[in-house]
């Protein structure tokens, strides 16, 4: 039984009321909760990686697309459909210890918009209705949520857990499965972004603050709804306010000791990014001035002897992070956004840097979107696309080299999940690793980790 009082069966679903035996066939799935329960946390972002040898050759497409399906079908065979509409259970830390057992949330990052987006693409992308199903199985709840007296109360405006994430989730679901119905619950959602949530928001960042609502707004904008664009200026008004001034740049105290953090999810990098799209739509130089003085402070915290920009995390202890959230490929991402927007010197240094330090040769200890090697394999990928000089081979090494390391089972390494136990969602699960492998097979699956 996990310490948060649910148990769990043998298949690693959880069974209300019953202890599960611990058989031998899943003694090792069972010890691993007790660890996980008393043990010492291991951080959630590991940022360690290892060199090693990437193979000459590339996978074909197809193994790509099989291996994206063979993901697929273990998130499907792991869904509990005892109820109208198909739910999973992800093991997460519980707030005072333990392992809690938490249902998806409704949005992108970790919720059911994130799983109904994946199987979308493979729609999208094998023109196969059973993957289209799926994801409107999944994504029902949320929309009924929407219908709703208080929809989503009490979330914020970011692409994490807030509004912003459920926003942009729907505007995919459109592009993906040519449904309007999403397109009109995007613009739905996006009026939730108000100004009293705006002003809520200490947090200014793109997972968890206005940066993402602004992201979202243009997102949704991108049909001409004048409406969102209101609400992406509100955003980055709020932005401008709420700046302080930090070794002569004006920022934002993103950090939980109100220090500057750098990187995409939380940093300066995604917020900078944010603010660029925003001067670009609306034409007012406000905006790209804030991005530009921003882009100036983090291209200045770069550290040369370890070819990195510090992740000032207190989670980390010290260490480089390698990933989209907090590390290089996102700061990549955010300058790859930025250099037709707000052109410097500073954009295009930053970018040779963030190549250089997403080596394909290093392999960081997971494979989920946010901090793993999926979020490194799409920086490669999308600056092949956009780029003269990189290619798309070191992308596809990398990915080849992870398909051949986990071998024919096809278990790929997430935080919070094991060989028994499946963490479906996007950025933090295994829906994101096989997002990528599609984009990697179709240019035409929409790029998520720039929220365009």
């Amino acid at each position: 039984m996990t310490r948060s009082g649910t148990s769990t069966g043998s298949s690693g679903r959880p069974s209300p009321g019953s202890t599960s035996l611990l058989v031998e066939a899943d003694l090792d799935e069972q010890l691993d909760y007790v660890r996980m329960a008393f043990g010492e946390r291991q951080p959630v972002h590991r940022t360690g990686s290892r060199d090693r040898p990437l193979p000459d050759e590339v996978a074909p497409d197809r193994q790509y697309r099989r291996r994206a399906r063979a993901i697929f079908g273990r998130i499907e065979a792991a869904a509990d459909r005892r109820g109208e509409a198909p739910t999973w259970y992800r093991r997460e830390f519980g707030p005072a210890g333990g392992v809690n057992l938490a249902e998806p949330g409704p949005g992108l990052y970790k919720g059911r918009l994130g799983i109904a987006v994946f199987a979308a693409a493979l729609a999208a992308t094998t023109g196969e209705s059973r993957y289209a199903a799926f994801a409107e199985d999944t994504a029902a709840p949320v929309l009924a949520d929407l219908d709703s007296p208080a929809p989503f109360e009490g979330r914020s405006v970011g692409l994490g857990p807030g509004v912003g994430s459920i926003a942009y989730g729907f505007t995919t679901l459109a592009r993906l499965l040519d449904d309007d119905r999403y397109a009109e619950a995007a613009r739905d959602t996006v009026r939730l972004v108000t100004d009293d949530r705006i002003e809520r928001d200490d947090q200014y960042d793109v997972l968890g603050g206005s940066a993402g609502g602004l992201l979202a707004a243009l997102a949704v904008a991108e049909g001409d709804d004048d409406a969102a664009v209101s609400r992406a200026v509100a955003c980055g008004e709020h932005l401008l306010d709420g700046r302080i001034e930090v070794d002569g740049a004006r920022i934002w105290p993103t950090g939980m000791d109100r220090r500057p953090l750098l990187g995409f999810a939380h940093g300066v990098a995604g917020i900078a990014y944010a603010l660029a799209r925003l001067s670009a739509v609306t034409g007012e130089s406000r905006f790209r001035e804030a991005a530009v003085e921003a882009i100036e402070y983090e291209h200045r915290q770069y550290d040369p002897d370890r070819g990195n920009w510090p992740d000032r995390r207190a989670t980390t202890g010290g260490e480089f992070s390698h990933g989209w959230c907090n590390g290089p490929a996102g700061i990549g991402f955010a300058r790859l956004g930025t250099r037709g927007t707000a052109p410097t010197d500073a954009v295009e240094t930053d970018l040779d840097r963030a190549l250089r330090a997403v080596d394909p040769a290093s392999v960081s200890p997971y494979d989920h979107l946010c901090c793993g090697n999926a979020g490194r394999i799409a920086f490669r990928l999308r600056a092949a696309r956009t780029l003269d000089g990189p290619s798309e081979r070191s992308a596809r090494r990398l990915a080849t080299a992870r398909l051949r390391d986990v071998g024919a089972d096809g278990v790929f390494s997430v935080p919070f999940g094991t060989r028994h136990w499946v963490d479906p969602t996007l950025f933090s699960g295994t829906a994101g690793l096989g997002y990528v492998l599609l984009r990697l097979v179709d240019p035409d699956v929409p790029c998520l980790l720039l929220f365009e």
